[in-house]
């Protein structure tokens, strides 16, 4: 015959402790995506304003702004994508040697056989979509000097 006790009482100060880590891994990770949104949509607006004399040529053309503001999109996702299938085999790579050399140097048998698994496909889904939105923000806010000036005002502003 088997008894069952209740032992939440022992593991609650340990509970507590993962969910105090977990709220301080969201709020760093919430943190660093609107860190990456700030420099993103600082670089994105450099980078529009370079090309002002281009979208100004192209709205004299007739070419609406949402247009222009689609080619961006595509160009940026562009990079985003090139970025993210570098990061992805990098990451791999350098995460599975780094977790080896750690436990390899943690001294204890049982921790030295432990197979470190990789991300599974369903967070790393979450993360690309993740760095997705923090790009479309970011190309948002950039965006904004040109959607809010008019055609005459962009053209009137070239050199």
């Amino acid at each position: 015959k088997y008894d069952v006790t209740d032992d939440s009482a022992r593991l609650s100060g340990v509970l507590q402790s993962v969910q105090t880590v977990r709220d301080l891994v969201r709020m760093v990770l919430l943190s660093v995506c609107l860190a990456d949104v700030l420099v993103l949509a600082m670089a994105l607006v450099f980078w529009i304003r370079s090309r002002i004399h281009e979208i100004g040529t192209l709205l004299a053309l007739g070419i609406g702004k949402m247009r222009i503001v689609a080619q961006l999109a595509i160009e940026t996702g562009l990079m985003a994508a090139v970025a993210a299938l570098c990061s992805l085999g990098t990451g791999a790579m350098l995460s599975g040697y780094v977790s080896s050399r750690l436990l390899r140097d943690s001294g204890v048998a049982p921790l030295e056989s432990l197979h470190v698994e990789a991300l599974p496909p369903e967070q790393t889904m979450l993360i690309l979509l993740l760095g997705c939105a923090v790009i479309a923000v970011a190309l948002a806010v950039s965006c904004a000097v040109v959607l809010s000036k008019s055609p005459k005002s962009i053209l009137s502003s070239m050199r």
